[in-house]
């Protein structure tokens, strides 16, 4: 029985090209004809891939570098899928969950984004999702906040990772897409929250896995840090 939603891919890239020739090799032989588009937006990176990609891909490579949530806000606008994927580009498939992804949203025709379960090689949790963000996020910084978050935060709602998470074109467009005030932390915050504070639904399949090492972007601690104030401040 065929589906009535199409279904896309959509991966960022900045200097991490086999990373996502790794990704998309992975995206066709799980997905297959399963899969109607992948999109890649490139941020500028420093080389241009000499990997020939299959005919579904189309490659946007930015002017400039814009970052992050603004190279997602370029990419959703190029797709024309119902359903898009959007992964990182060191977010890999371990199988075929297209199927399961569609089932969900035509189900739940106001399910608006949908996050899964991310693992590392050893098959171990990495993350994939938090309680909302709230005051004690930034009275009590990063790490002390890590440790006591259940006790001081019991608000039912929570967020999702962008690191590999599918949401309905509709619902993207309906809510403005990513807020390009964050740069890479947080937009995803930002974005599931107000998908919370919608009539769009949030849900994660916490069976269905995705591997995903972790460990965020490279940079010193120093500006992860303010990056953290920063933007637990915008969200607040």
């Amino acid at each position: 029985m065929g589906h009535s939603l199409t279904f896309g891919v959509l991966i960022t890239n900045y200097n991490t090209w086999d990373n996502t020739i790794e990704c998309v090799t992975k995206i066709a032989h799980f997905f297959g004809t399963d899969c109607k588009e992948i999109v890649i937006v490139d941020d500028v990176s420093d080389q241009k891939p000499s990997f020939e990609f299959p005919e579904m891909v189309k490659i946007f490579y930015n002017k400039v570098n814009v970052g992050y949530v603004r190279s997602v806000n370029v990419g959703m606008k190029e797709m024309t899928s119902d359903v898009v994927l959007l992964l990182d580009s060191d977010a890999m498939l371990i199988s075929n969950i297209s199927k399961q992804i569609l089932e969900q949203f035509e189900n739940e025709p106001k399910l608006g984004a949908l996050g899964f379960q991310l693992v590392d090689k050893k098959g171990l949790n990495t993350g994939c999702w938090e309680n909302e963000t709230n005051f004690w996020s930034l009275v009590l910084g990063q790490k002390l906040y890590e440790k006591f978050y259940k006790t001081v935060n019991r608000n039912a709602h929570f967020i999702v990772y962008s690191c590999a998470i599918a949401i309905r074109r509709a619902c993207f467009v309906e809510l403005d897409g990513f807020d390009e005030n964050f740069d890479f932390l947080d937009g995803d915050a930002d974005f599931t929250m107000r998908v919370n504070r919608s009539s769009w639904k949030l849900k994660r399949l916490d069976h269905v896995k995705i591997y995903h090492e972790g460990g965020g972007s490279p940079q010193k601690t120093s500006k992860r840090v303010l990056r953290y104030y920063v933007n637990r401040y915008r969200l607040l």
